[in-house]
């Protein structure tokens, strides 16, 4: 028998404190755990940028909302950006934040969404986007279109 073992013995009500605790912080990590599932993070000191690979899905052009985070695969990499509400879309192109249609974003590429997480409202996302693309003098925060939108939809 073990000292734990031994003490929540002598004191079954601190015993049963410890195992609702324990049970309680395993399942928040697991619910943790599941969020971060599909996400793979790399850091890149050189540069100091991260780059974060989110679940994607297929999405309809129909099936576009406000808000939403989209992606193209791009070349040499995926392009990322957010939905505005008359259906252009926004998002972080050559050291700037370009707003542009649907079809000037997409070329001849596919779209699809973006399975990222949502910590703000539609409108609170869209309204950040915008920030920004009015104001231009600070996006050299965003490392690129992908971190921009992340940025939108989650903050920093």
């Amino acid at each position: 028998m073990g000292i734990l073992d031994k003490l929540f013995s002598q004191n079954k009500e601190l015993g049963n404190l410890v195992k609702g605790v324990v049970e309680m912080v395993s399942t928040e990590m697991t619910t943790a755990s599941e969020r971060m599932e599909g996400r793979q993070h790399t850091l890149d000191n050189d540069y100091q940028s991260i780059v974060i690979n989110s679940p994607t899905y297929s999405v309809l052009e129909s099936d576009l909302c406000p808000a939403d985070h989209i992606r193209i695969p791009g070349n040499p990499k995926p392009q990322h950006g957010i939905v505005m509400e008359d259906g252009r879309i926004m998002y972080k192109k050559d050291g700037r934040i370009v707003l542009t249609s649907l079809e000037v974003f997409k070329g001849d590429q596919e779209i699809v969404g973006v399975s990222s997480d949502k910590f703000y409202t539609e409108d609170e996302i869209l309204q950040r986007a915008k920030e920004h693309y009015e104001d231009q003098s600070n996006i050299e925060v965003f490392r690129d279109s992908e971190h921009f939108a992340e940025y939108c939809r989650c903050g920093d």
